[in-house]
C-alpha cells in the first residue's frame, strides 16, 4: 500500500490540471455545490465550495469498519440520550458552571416537570475518524501500521450530507468520462469510489420519523410538514435544501424557520401540544411531525428568545432531532468519559465495547480531584508534552480546539476553576498523502495558507515555505483527510434489552481533505475540501 501511496496522485502539466479545474467546476456549478453570500432578494452570489481535484487513496478495510461500526455508535448514543442519571453525572461540573450546558439542562427540567408528550426521538449522528499510523513492530515489515481514531462523534446539525453526495458523484463522473485517462495512474479505477447516496439516506430517516409520526391531530385537513430550523444567512444552504427537495418528491411538506423570533412568530402549541407552523404562503397553519435541527448548536444562539424558541419546541408533540438529552450528548465531557475503561460495557456488549474502544485515542479530563484529571493537567502544561495533544472545549460548530504550544498559554490565562471544562486528547498521527485543493480562493498559495494558520510563526517560516512550496506543485502538496459516516437512529422510551430501537443504519459517508500543516478542516470556513476516497486494499 505505500508504494501505491507514494506513487499518487501522478504528475500533470499545466495545461493538463487547467483542463481537469475546467471541468470540476464547470461540475459544481451545475449540480449546487457552491457556497451563498449576498442579499437574499434583490442579488444573490456564490462561490463553488472547496473540493479536490483527486479522490484520496483510503484503506478499504478501515473504511469497511468505520461502516460496520457506525449502526453500534448509533446504538450507543441512543442509550446515553436516554439515561438521564449517567448524562447529568458526567456534566454536573459544566451544569454547575452555569454556562451552556446549564442552559439546556435547565429547558429539559423545565419541560420535565410539565411533562414530556412524544416518546420518539430522530438521530442523525455523524462519527469523524482520521487514519493513526504507527510504526509496525515487526522488524521485517515494510509497512506502518494503521487504525482508525475516532476524532468525534457529532448529535447536533451534522453537515456535509450532500456536498459529499455531489463529490462522490463528480469524481465518478470524471473517471467515467476519462478526465483521468491521460494519467495512465493504475489506482484511478471507476470501481473504487465507494458509493454514497446520503442525500437520499438522510431524507429517508427523515421520512420515516414522519411516519412514526402519523397523521396530523390537530390541523386534520392536511398531511404533517417537517421543519428545518435553520440560521439566518446561512452560507450553507446546499448543504441543506436537497433535503428538502427530496421530502416534497414523496409529498411530505418541507419549511425552513429562522431559530429564535422568526421561530416563535411563525409556530404556536395547540392546547395538546402539537406544534403548528404558519408558513407565509398558507392561509391555515401546518402540524409539524418532526424537528429537524440545523441550528441552535452555538451558546450565542441562546439568548432569550432563542431560549424560549428552544422551550417551545421540546415542549411540542412533534418528534426533535436531536432532542435536547441527545444534544448534551455530543459534548466532549461525553465523549472523554466513555474512553474510561468500564464505562461501556454500561451500555454495549463487551464484544462490541472493546471493539468501539479500540477507535478511541488516550483523552483526559482536567480536574483536579481525579487521578486522570491531575495527569491530564501536567500533561497540558507542560509545552513538551502539550505538543501531541489537542484541547478540546465542550462547544459545537468547529473552530474552538486549541492545538499543541499554545494550550498552556491557554490556560494560564484561564481561571483554574474553569478548566474542568475542557478535555485532553491525544492528536493522531495521521496518514499523510498529496493532493492538489481547490478552494473559494483557488489552489493554495503562500498568502491564503499562512492568514488560514492560527499559530503561524517565525520560527516555523521555514517549515511553512517548504509545505507550501510542495503544495504549489503539479504533484499536489501533502494533505491528511478525515472520514466521516453517518448514521439514523430512531428511537422510543427503553424497554427491555434493544428492542425500544425503530430504525438502525449506516446512512452514507463524508470525506474532507486539508493541508498538512493546518489543524482545522472545516470546508465552509475554506481550511479544507470535500473529497472522495479511493478505496485501496492493503
Amino acid at each position: 500500500m505505500e508504494d501505491s501511496l507514494t506513487a499518487y496522485p501522478p504528475s500533470i502539466s499545466h495545461d493538463q490540471l487547467s483542463s481537469l479545474i475546467f471541468n470540476i467546476k464547470d461540475w459544481q456549478i451545475t449540480h449546487g455545490m457552491q457556497l451563498k453570500y449576498g442579499p437574499d432578494v434583490e442579488s444573490v452570489s456564490s462561490t463553488p465550495i472547496g473540493v479536490t481535484v483527486f479522490p484520496t487513496t483510503f484503506p478499504r478495510a478501515l473504511f469497511e469498519q468505520a461502516q460496520a461500526l457506525q449502526p453500534v455508535y448509533n446504538r450507543l448514543y441512543a442509550a446515553i440520550s436516554e439515561d438521564e442519571k449517567w448524562l447529568y453525572k458526567v456534566l454536573t461540573g459544566l451544569i454547575d458552571d452555569g454556562r451552556f450546558a446549564a442552559v439546556l439542562w435547565g429547558i429539559h427540567q423545565q419541560v420535565k416537570e410539565e411533562g414530556y408528550v412524544q416518546d420518539i426521538t430522530l438521530g442523525i449522528f455523524r462519527s469523524d475518524y482520521m487514519v493513526h499510523v504507527t510504526p509496525n513492530p515487526d522488524p521485517l515489515a515494510h509497512h506502518p501500521q494503521m487504525e482508525l481514531r475516532q476524532i468525534e462523534l457529532n448529535t447536533f446539525s451534522v453537515a456535509g450530507g450532500a456536498h459529499s453526495n455531489k463529490t462522490a458523484q463528480m469524481h465518478q463522473f470524471m473517471l467515467n468520462n476519462g478526465s483521468y485517462t491521460f494519467l495512465h495512474s493504475p489506482q484511478l479505477s471507476n470501481n473504487k469510489i465507494p458509493k454514497n447516496e446520503t442525500i437520499d439516506s438522510l431524507a429517508a430517516g427523515l421520512r420515516s420519523a414522519h411516519t412514526a409520526y402519523g397523521q396530523s391531530r390537530y390541523v386534520k385537513s392536511s398531511t404533517p410538514g417537517i421543519l428545518f430550523v435553520v440560521q439566518p444567512r446561512n452560507v450553507n444552504i446546499c448543504d441543506e435544501r436537497p433535503l428538502e427537495y427530496v421530502l416534497w418528491e414523496h409529498d411530505i411538506p418541507a419549511y425552513r424557520a429562522i431559530f429564535g423570533a422568526q421561530l416563535l412568530e411563525h409556530t404556536t402549541l395547540s392546547p395538546s401540544r402539537e406544534l403548528l407552523y404558519q408558513p407565509s404562503s398558507l392561509s391555515e397553519g401546518v402540524e409539524i411531525a418532526v424537528v429537524y435541527m440545523r441550528a441552535g448548536y452555538d451558546s450565542e444562539e441562546y439568548s432569550l428568545g432563542g431560549i424560549e424558541a428552544r422551550l417551545r419546541l421540546e415542549r411540542s408533540r412533534a418528534i426533535k432531532c436531536p432532542s435536547i438529552l441527545s444534544h448534551l450528548a455530543t459534548f466532549k465531557k461525553v465523549q472523554q468519559e466513555l474512553a474510561v475503561p468500564g464505562v461501556l460495557e454500561k451500555f454495549l456488549s463487551s464484544e462490541e465495547a472493546a471493539i468501539v474502544s479500540r477507535t478511541f485515542a488516550p483523552m483526559f479530563p482536567l480536574d483536579k480531584e481525579s487521578r486522570a484529571g491531575r495527569i491530564g493537567r501536567q500533561l497540558a502544561c507542560d509545552p513538551a508534552t502539550a505538543s501531541s495533544y489537542v484541547l478540546k472545549p465542550s462547544l459545537e460548530g468547529g473552530g474552538h480546539n486549541i492545538y499543541r504550544r499554545d494550550i498552556p498559554g491557554l490556560l494560564s490565562n484561564t481561571p483554574e476553576a474553569q478548566w474542568h471544562t475542557y478535555i485532553l486528547m491525544e492528536l493522531v498521527n495521521p496518514l499523510i498523502q498529496k493532493n492538489i485543493l481547490l478552494t473559494p480562493r483557488g489552489i493554495y498559495d503562500k498568502v491564503a495558507a499562512i492568514e488560514d494558520r492560527s499559530d503561524f510563526d517565525a520560527e516555523n517560516e521555514a517549515e511553512e515555505q517548504s509545505s507550501l512550496d510542495r503544495l504549489s506543485t503539479k504533484e499536489g502538496g501533502p494533505t491528511v483527510s478525515e472520514l466521516g459516516i453517518f448514521g439514523v437512529c430512531m428511537w422510543k422510551k427503553p424497554g427491555p434489552g434493544w428492542d425500544w430501537i425503530m430504525l438502525n443504519v449506516e446512512a452514507g459517508w463524508s470525506f474532507k481533505t486539508k493541508p498538512d500543516y493546518i489543524d482545522e478542516i472545516s470546508v465552509v470556513k475554506g481550511f479544507g475540501c470535500f473529497d472522495s476516497p479511493l478505496l485501496i486494499d492493503t
